[in-house]
């Protein structure tokens, strides 16, 4: 992996099983996700 790779683009794509990817409106599961990741220091956005 280049640093070119390191900044721009998708880097990950989490896809869940309760329904957040398919049910507008369904915030829980992805604020998990926003506090866990930024617990260790990766900001990510919804």
């Amino acid at each position: 992996m280049t640093n070119s790779n390191l900044s721009s683009g998708v880097r990950a794509v989490i896809f869940d099983i309760s329904g957040t990817v398919l049910d507008y409106g369904s915030r829980g599961p992805v604020v998990a996700f926003v506090e866990l990741f930024a617990r260790h220091g990766i900001a990510i956005s919804e």
